[in-house]
């Protein structure tokens, strides 16, 4: 009963917006695509060293540092020519930012998606074949 009259609340409120209601759909909008640019080129960097078995880290992982290996080292080449990725670079280093796309874990579960994505792809190229197969070698 609760819910049903939490989504008549909402409904209600949908239909008759207020200047307030408006203003924070607009942020919400607006974030939303802030962060889908963010994580447009954080899945680039990630898919282009992926491709090409490319190491992701290195001995230092601190935005600046000569040390950085592949991820954080094209991030920082990719900011110096892209001006919404070095104001987001800017804004991560200078304050506190809900979320980054940029730390290891992130674009590790990125791997991990696309992977499954391979994966699951080669399975179906597979099964669309007339051919029986015992088995199939992969070097990785």
């Amino acid at each position: 009963m609760e819910h049903k009259r939490a989504m008549l609340c909402w409904i209600t409120r949908k239909s008759n917006k207020n200047p307030v209601d408006q203003q924070l759909e607009e942020q919400m909008r607006k974030t939303i695509q802030y962060y889908f640019e963010v994580l447009k080129r954080v899945v680039a960097v990630v898919k282009f060293l992926s491709e090409r078995g490319l190491a992701f880290r290195g001995h230092e992982e601190k935005w600046g540092s000569p040390n950085n290996r592949n991820f954080m080292g094209a991030i920082e080449l990719i900011a110096e020519f892209d001006p919404f990725l070095h104001e987001h670079l800017k804004k991560c280093k200078n304050e506190k930012v809900n979320a980054t796309y940029l730390p290891k874990h992130v674009y590790e579960e990125l791997i991990e998606i696309m992977g499954k994505h391979v994966q699951d792809e080669i399975v179906n190229q597979i099964n669309k074949l007339d051919t029986t197969y015992d088995s199939i070698i992969v070097d990785a």
